[in-house]
């Protein structure tokens, strides 16, 4: 089977994905964002953000830090990676505080 020309790709691109999307939660429930595609490129597609335009790559090594994804099943999955990285931040904080307040309680603390 041949591969279809990039030019070709592109177009059918612009017709399977007229819009990425994001994944976030606001007032206590989940949002899904979309962002119109101004122009596919090989590599990902030009979106419109607000008044100006944000490029993402199709592929990422790290798919978490994309900011939108071509597809809703793709922006879940983004936002899962997402929020287990924001639970594991948030659990070396909280370890980091409890030791503090352990340290604190040492008999050999000392004033300095």
């Amino acid at each position: 089977m041949s591969e279809m020309p990039q030019e070709d790709e592109l177009v059918l691109r612009g017709f399977l994905e007229p819009c990425w999307y994001r994944i976030e939660m606001g007032d206590g429930q989940i949002i899904v964002r979309r962002y119109p595609v101004i122009k596919h490129t090989p590599k990902g597609a030009w979106l419109t953000v607000g008044f100006s335009k944000k490029f993402m790559p199709r592929e990422r090594k790290y798919r978490a830090a994309a900011f939108a994804a071509p597809t809703v099943e793709q922006a879940e999955e983004d936002y899962r990676q997402r929020k287990a990285f924001h639970i594991l931040m948030l659990e070396g904080r909280l370890r980091q505080a409890k030791i503090a307040l352990e340290a604190l309680s040492d008999p050999w603390y000392r004033e300095y």
